[in-house]
């Protein structure tokens, strides 16, 4: 150590592993004095806490595993440089907060859930109980560590940038994968100082067996929903933000929009729909992993287009982002096969966009705005012009202000100046397509539906969260349970309930019909705020023995204060979460099913493209809050109406709506487009002539054919529709406003539809 004080080594990974002894560690001095970090031993003059707050620098030597601990960088960088074999020696910056007193902070709380990657063992997780402890008590972090086959659920807390260090270390351990956060906070105090890290198998907190079952359940469903919700509603959730309430943003973005070349003719080729798939995956893979490398934030999938966008500052992150996602696109492609194919535009508009969330009854995150609508324009614009990479012209002079250098193409839109092969070869992409084998492997996914179940057992198991309005005493929640009005004993219904404020949670098994009963009764209860369907599959095996006619109270379960705190977080945040999956991955979750597995169907669908008609203008006259209003209205006014028809809606894009009807469902389409022209024409005769309403004309446009239905993405993921029968209706509904019609269709969907010709 430079400065005299001490000197301390390694152990390696085996012997730690091997010693089931090695519960912590100690601060060795060169006089062979062996003290424990708590001990007050005097060395030069300072305790061994003020020692520790000193050390801003660390220097490893990757041969002897030799620690150097250093006061300043430049004293590490003097050791670097003074050393006759530099290259071993690693030099490592601690935060600033893990030298500080920890008693001037604020004190940060960070939740984390996450997956195994082996089967722990309780001497295993013993040992790893001991190698927190000793990392943890040198930073002045505490907390704890829930272990639940197959999820590990933790709670640090301390210093924010020693929070913050230490799940970044943490999140690339190899013990465990999927990690991803749960919640943060900040208070003025610790919660969990007495327990030390403590480390715990759920077996050992409750004997309660009910407890532990709804605990993996509401670990899974986490873990699973996170994939598919934009990046903007998990990180407001994780800082305690109610995402259906948050107010409506605008902000100077970079949009960008980007999708597969030739697409519809690459799916009318391959006869697997399944081959799409893989394409479709691969793509959407390689677009987010260079997005968010870069900073930008992946917003929509639809189809094999994805829109994301990346703030004002960050013009180089995007244009690195754009090239580095033409060249991994080029790299897949080089692997020849079906990957031949692949090819993409990509277009970026600049300018005013607002991000919000819409809807009532279906909710999604969508962003809209000019910028939104320039992007889409320039990426359509690429196979005019036959470059893979077209900026508007906004784009393209903020880029220019920011120092970026440009090509211009044309008046209206420039490409970015850039070693990457922009060219795109029309006539070679029409080739490699028209070589391509229809019939390639299936990648086939073994899969139990609800029929298939249901043929092996007549009981189900449903568990659901009720949130409550207004805390209830325990004989309020057991009177609660009571008024849902079903004779357990009698018809053979088990369960139990536990009650969290503010959600309870009922789980019951039983005949299927009696269980939807009780969810329906608890849905019209007068102290339920709201239920949500967390679980609902058939079942052999029963959880419950017996009706529990208790009410527990979840304290009364566990005496671990901690995993009280993470039940009621897990069920609150699934709560808000279910609002905004697609209808698809909820009925998936449902049935305990991975919704990531489903199968890529080929259907025949209707397709319904609509949006409101004046938009732009309405946002420029009326402002903000009166354009989010109307997108709104007009989000609630299309659920309503496409799920009581019988359709079912796939996304929300911008002030648009997408949606989709059975082959069979003809007449509750048309009774869905002339309920939706009703309601535009009630609102807008509503209005005051000088309100946002009175522009509240919209335009639909309708097609019939075959799609894709498919579950896309790896670590961000969607269950969205693909193929030209939705292409159509977007081309079909851009046209409304040329020849001055509020619905249009094409010639062949209308001979299907009598009422729509």
């Amino acid at each position: 150590f430079p400065m005299g004080l001490c000197n301390s080594r390694f152990c390696s990974r085996n012997q730690v592993a091997n010693d089931p002894s090695i519960v912590g560690y100690r601060v060795v001095f060169p006089d062979s004095r062996t003290v424990q970090p708590s001990s007050p031993v005097n060395v030069g003059g300072a305790t061994i806490p003020d020692l520790l707050q000193r050390v801003t620098c660390l220097v490893l030597d990757q041969n002897n595993g030799k620690l150097s601990l250093c006061a300043s960088r430049r004293e590490a960088e003097s050791l670097v440089l003074g050393s006759t074999a530099p290259d071993r020696l690693h030099l490592i910056d601690l935060p600033t907060a893990l030298h500080q007193p920890a008693a001037a902070q604020e004190i940060f709380h960070l939740t984390y859930i996450s997956r195994e990657t082996h089967r722990y063992t309780e001497k295993q997780l013993l040992q790893l109980a001991g190698k927190a402890q000793a990392f943890n008590f040198r930073v002045g972090i505490t907390g704890f560590l829930i272990y639940s086959k197959p999820f590990f659920i933790q709670t640090i807390e301390g210093c924010e940038d020693a929070v913050r260090y230490l799940y970044a270390k943490i999140a690339r351990d190899p013990g465990h994968r999927d990690c991803i956060l749960l919640f943060t906070e900040r208070s003025q105090q610790r919660r969990y100082e007495n327990w030390s890290m403590q480390t715990a198998n759920i077996d050992s907190l409750t004997s309660f067996a009910p407890l532990r079952v709804l605990l993996s359940h509401l670990s899974y469903s986490y873990a699973t929903m996170r994939k598919y919700l934009p990046l903007p509603i998990t990180e407001m959730m994780v800082s305690g933000i109610d995402p259906t309430s948050s107010p409506a943003q605008a902000a100077e973005l970079f949009v960008m929009v980007t999708d597969i070349v030739s697409f519809t003719t690459i799916t009318e080729k391959l006869v697997n729909p399944e081959a799409v798939g893989v394409i479709v995956n691969a793509f959407v893979d390689a677009v987010t992993r260079q997005v968010e490398s870069h900073r930008g934030v992946v917003l929509k999938f639809l189809g094999d287009c994805v829109t994301a966008y990346f703030e004002r500052p960050n013009a180089a992150e995007m244009v690195a982002a754009c090239q580095e996602i033409l060249t991994e696109v080029g790299l897949i492609q080089a692997e020849k096969g079906v990957f031949s194919v692949l090819n993409c535009g990509v277009g970026i508009g600049y300018g005013t966009a607002v991000l919000c969330s819409v809807g009532f009854r279906r909710k999604d995150y969508a962003l809209f705005g000019p910028a939104l609508m320039d992007a889409t324009k320039m990426e359509s614009l690429t196979r005019e012009v036959k470059v893979k990479l077209l900026l508007s012209a906004a784009a393209g002079q903020e880029c220019l202000r920011q120092g970026l250098p440009l090509r211009e193409l044309s008046a209206g839109y420039t490409a970015i100046a850039s070693d990457v092969e922009l060219e795109l070869d029309l006539n070679r992409i029409a080739a490699d397509i028209a070589n391509l084998p229809a019939a390639l492997p299936v990648f086939s996914r073994s899969q139990s539906t609800m029929s298939d179940l249901t043929k092996k057992t007549m009981a189900f198991y449903m568990l659901f969260v009720a949130e409550i309005s207004e805390k209830l005493s325990k004989d309020e929640a057991s009177a609660l349970i009571g008024r849902l009005g079903v004779n357990h004993a009698r018809f053979g219904i088990t369960g139990t309930t536990i009650y969290a404020h503010p959600m309870l949670f009922c789980a019951i098994e039983g005949p299927e019909q009696l269980l939807l009963d009780t969810y329906k009764k608890a849905q019209d209860e007068r102290a339920v705020r709201k239920v949500t369907f967390l679980l609902h599959r058939p079942t052999e095996d029963r959880v419950h023995a017996e009706w529990d006619s208790e009410v527990h109270e979840i304290t009364s379960l566990t005496s671990f204060s901690p995993l009280c705190a993470t039940v009621e977080r897990l069920g609150v945040a699934m709560s808000v979460m279910k609002s905004f999956l697609p209808q698809v991955v909820a009925d998936a979750l449902l049935l305990n099913q991975d919704p990531t597995c489903l199968p890529t169907r080929r259907v025949e669908i209707f397709a319904i493209f609509t949006h409101i008609s004046c938009f732009p203008d309405l946002l420029e006259l009326f402002g903000l809050e009166a354009a989010v209003q109307a997108v709104n209205i007009y989000a609630e006014i299309c659920a309503t109406r496409v799920l009581d028809n019988g359709g079912e809606l796939c996304k929300f894009i911008g002030d648009g709506v997408l949606a989709y009807f059975p082959r069979g469902g003809g007449d509750g389409l048309s009774r869905c487009v002339i309920s939706i022209l009703s309601d535009a024409r009630a609102v807008r005769t509503a209005a005051d002539r000088r309100h946002s309403k009175a522009l509240f004309y919209v335009s639909l446009g309708v097609s019939y054919g075959k799609a894709l239905m498919c579950s896309i993405g790896s670590n961000r993921c969607d269950y969205t529709l693909m193929g030209d029968t939705i292409n159509t209706a977007a081309r079909v509904q851009s046209m409304c406003e040329k020849l001055n019609q509020p619905v249009l269709t094409c010639e062949a969907t209308a001979t299907l539809v009598s009422s729509l010709s």
